[in-house]
């Protein structure tokens, strides 16, 4: 049994998105945050936006009231 593909194209070389996106995608890491309530929460998560570039100012997360 032969573990070579007859096909001329590589399923996994083949993808509809732009290498740019595949690239920023590769680099995205998901993580929760979950706590007791007043314990601080957004306060981390507005320190991670900031010194990740995302957010210029602290302060700036707004809950959806």
């Amino acid at each position: 049994m032969s573990t070579t593909s007859d096909s001329p194209h590589d399923s996994r070389d083949a993808s509809p998105f732009p290498p740019e996106i595949l690239r920023d995608v590769a680099k995205r890491r998901t993580f929760a945050i979950i706590s007791h309530p007043d314990a601080g929460k957004t306060t981390l998560t507005e320190k991670l936006l900031l010194f990740g570039g995302a957010i210029q100012l602290a302060g700036t997360v707004k809950g959806r009231k």
